[in-house]
């Protein structure tokens, strides 16, 4: 549990900061958290910024995130 909160704090943490550098940060958590727990096969996050556009295009037509806290900024 105290590994997931860690986990949680440092992808809140970055959250503020560059796209790709979060992509990054993040899978170098991922490998942290599967060595530690001996967990196979793991998938690696990348950044697209393509699938990011349609993402937004996709929000804006549909009036926003139902649930606010999902809201992309």
């Amino acid at each position: 549990m105290m590994k997931l909160l860690i986990l949680f704090l440092l992808l809140v943490s970055i959250a503020y900061s560059n796209r790709q550098r979060c992509a990054d940060e993040i899978n170098a958590a991922k490998s942290r958290y599967s060595n530690e727990l001996s967990i196979a096969h793991m998938n690696k996050v990348v950044y697209n910024p393509k699938l990011e556009k349609k993402i937004l295009e996709k929000q804006e037509s549909s009036g926003g995130c139902p649930d606010k806290s999902c809201e992309l900024v």
